[in-house]
């Protein structure tokens, strides 16, 4: 929801996953995130979004190399007919 009002807004947005992600000096994303802005630990982080003004507007990718048998419509397992 968020991404999709910072679009309505103009905003452009990223979503970085930090789940089970580590950084370079070995500890893990998460512990990270939580030293940096004061998280109790008892907590979970699981993506932050960032939002802006985009530097780039980004072409979409065409739609002939979508992967549409990964997406189900309403239910799983019934396959995307777009």
């Amino acid at each position: 929801m968020a991404q999709l009002q910072a679009q309505a807004m103009g905003l452009g947005s990223c979503w970085v996953q930090i789940r089970q992600r580590m950084k370079g000096d070995g500890r893990t994303a998460r512990e990270h995130v939580l030293q940096t802005l004061g998280i109790p630990s008892r907590l979970e982080v699981l993506a932050i979004i960032g939002i802006g003004y985009p530097a780039d507007q980004m072409e979409g990718h065409p739609a002939e190399s979508l992967s549409l048998e990964k997406v189900h419509r309403e239910r799983y397992g019934r396959v995307s007919a777009d």
